[in-house]
């Protein structure tokens, strides 16, 4: 269990990336999603057997604000390179990648979840 110093550690790091604004606002969105305050209006992948549920990008894009969006997909980049979100990659044909591989996006679809990091923000380990 993490004490609150760590978490405030934590919080710091996250506070210092670039676009913490938007960043601060999809982490909140993926916690909601997590908690299942979801309309069905985002998309899920089940990554099994694991049974995690990420959520694609694009689909919670658009129900953000206009001014959200110019900055989201860097804030989201960004969050996954410093280990803020999980990411996985489904290619035109189904198949699913964990890696950080180069595909198109026409051919692609990009889905992320909180990771263990964020969740410790919102006491969700």
């Amino acid at each position: 269990m993490m004490d609150i110093q760590d978490r405030v550690s934590i919080l710091n790091e996250f506070s210092a990336l670039p676009r913490s604004n938007v960043s601060y606002q999809i982490l909140i969105m993926f916690a909601w999603l997590d908690r299942g305050l979801d309309d069905e209006t985002v998309t899920t992948h089940t990554l099994q057997p694991e049974n995690k549920d990420y959520y694609e990008l694009n689909s919670l894009i658009k129900i953000m604000t206009e001014k959200q969006v110019m900055n989201a997909f860097k804030a989201t980049r960004t969050m996954y390179l410093e280990g803020f979100l999980d990411k996985i990659v489904i290619d035109h044909l189904g198949n699913v990648s964990t890696a950080d591989e180069s595909k198109s996006k026409k051919f692609a679809n990009i889905y992320y979840r909180l990771s263990d990091k964020s969740k410790t923000l919102f006491d969700l380990d």
